[in-house]
């Protein structure tokens, strides 16, 4: 009975060291961060204005970032994480109010930065970070640009606190 009761231990002993963890991502984990965007009145700069009828088309693609056109004064985009620079076109709708029937008016800005990334852990992998983060302006043909100015407010891309980037209409 007393080598059963060994050998019964010894068996539990060793599957209870070989069970692993639950390899789960905390819902709290870092991830990649968004670039955040505010919009600015030109003539006031201190004041946020709304965008009318916003839509963004990445480079190389057909269809608009947002599912409907925003009205907003704030923003969250992804950059690529596997190239050092992602060109978005930015689209708003001339009025007050975003209409279909309206014309629209689209800029170009081309976001260039270092991705750096930082091994987290097994369960969540890795995260992006973007370094020398900074923003252009991409002359348009017709010379009609909405964006009258764009100021970088953070070099270092690494969380979604603040803005990263002013944009003044």
């Amino acid at each position: 009975m007393n080598k059963n009761c060994l050998f019964f231990v010894l068996l539990i002993s060793i599957l209870a060291v070989s069970c692993q963890k639950d390899d789960i991502c905390p819902e709290t984990a870092e991830t990649t961060p968004m670039l955040i965007i505010r919009f600015y009145d030109f003539e006031d700069q201190t004041k946020l204005k709304k965008a009318i009828g916003l839509n963004l088309i990445a480079e190389g693609q057909t269809d608009s970032l947002f599912t409907d056109a925003q009205t907003t004064d704030s923003i969250a985009i992804p950059l690529k994480t596997f190239q050092n620079y992602t060109h978005y076109q930015f689209i708003v709708h001339i009025g007050e109010e975003p209409n279909t029937q309206l014309p629209t008016n689209a800029d170009t800005l081309q976001f260039s930065y270092f991705p750096e990334e930082e091994y987290l852990n097994k369960a969540c992998g890795f995260k992006t970070e973007f370094l020398d983060f900074n923003a252009l302006k991409v002359s348009e043909p017709n010379g009609e640009n909405w964006i009258k100015n764009i100021i970088v407010e953070q070099t270092k891309i690494e969380n979604e606190t603040g803005a990263h980037l002013s944009i003044f209409h």
